[in-house]
């Protein structure tokens, strides 16, 4: 029993050694992917910053969008979305073109505000439409 006892004992000695060996190398991990998202950050805050610079230059490097900027000048073929996407509307139009034309929510919910002077509606079930329904028969 005691030479049982002993390996057992050397047994968990050499466990515990190695999970405190992959602990370590855990923690470095996580300290080098903790470094690794500070370097991605400053790099992602480097090039937004030239961006902002840029912008006026970096602007026409993009064609589709520069295409739908100018809705007088239809977009090559190969930048126009299949016929499916756009069934609803007119054809002829790109989207953009009548983007802007659609009303706004607010603006109708306002306008339905408008057409409409009392605050809310008459509750459903009046006491006297109530009676008008019942008497109206008679």
């Amino acid at each position: 029993l005691d030479i049982y006892m002993k390996e057992h004992r050397d047994k968990m000695h050499q466990l515990g050694g190695e999970m405190l060996d992959m602990k370590a190398a855990l923690d470095t991990t996580e300290k080098q992917i903790i470094e690794h998202q500070k370097k991605k950050a400053l790099l992602l805050k480097k090039i937004s910053a030239q961006e902002r610079v840029q912008q006026p230059t970096s602007f026409s490097r993009f064609k589709p969008a520069s295409a739908f900027l100018m809705p007088h000048q239809p977009p090559p073929n190969q930048l126009r979305p299949p016929p499916s996407m756009y069934a609803p509307r007119p054809p002829s139009l790109p989207p953009a073109a009548n983007a802007p034309t659609r009303p706004r929510p607010k603006a109708a919910a306002a306008r339905k505000r408008k057409a409409h002077p009392s605050p809310s509606p008459p509750p459903l079930f009046s006491s006297a439409h109530h009676y008008q329904q019942r008497h109206s028969a008679f």
